[in-house]
């Protein structure tokens, strides 16, 4: 009986803390600035620019998005995220950072249950040096704060962990 209160007591702890790095993820997000990996991707290409040098209008439509995505695949970057970025341009800042943010706390939970199973939830030992291992590891400091970054790294990063766990087997 001790052990099982012992586990939900644990799993509980575990579950705040996720929600309080998606609290301040989410915060983190919202106070951050533009940031120049992002520019590139929220502009229209200019005729003979250069990729890095985009002055043309902001992209503010579907259609100018749709327009820009053969423009930065060719001539930019051909990753996926970089191309889902420019149609991030269409949604507002603030439900951008919300995603952002609870998509690092979701990371953190698939590492832990990828690294340990389902139950390591229920040991708040384990999920704490598993997150504290993420965010020293990681260079959060100005490597994941542009929007495209995260796109790139903490939410490709999931759904790699994500199809990892569908071949894993669970203890």
């Amino acid at each position: 009986m001790k052990n099982k209160i012992q586990a939900k007591n644990g799993y509980v702890m575990s579950m705040v803390l996720l929600l309080l790095i998606a609290i301040a993820s989410i915060a983190w997000m919202y106070c951050g600035v533009e940031w120049f990996d992002d520019l590139q991707y929220k502009r229209m290409p200019g005729e003979g620019i250069d990729f890095w040098l985009s002055e043309g209008p902001l992209i503010t439509t579907f259609s100018q998005a749709c327009e820009a995505v053969p423009y930065h695949f060719t001539v930019g970057s051909t990753r996926l995220p970089n191309l889902i970025q420019v149609f991030f341009n269409l949604v507002s800042p603030i439900i951008v950072d919300v995603l952002h943010g609870l998509m690092i706390a979701i990371f953190m939970y698939v590492v832990v249950v990828v690294s340990g199973g389902r139950k390591s939830m229920h040991s708040f030992g384990f999920v704490g040096v598993a997150v504290l291992s993420v965010w020293v590891l990681l260079p959060w400091y100005d490597h994941m704060l542009p929007s495209v970054c995260q796109l790139n790294y903490v939410w490709v990063s999931v759904a790699c962990l994500l199809f990892i766990r569908l071949f894993e087997s669970d203890d």
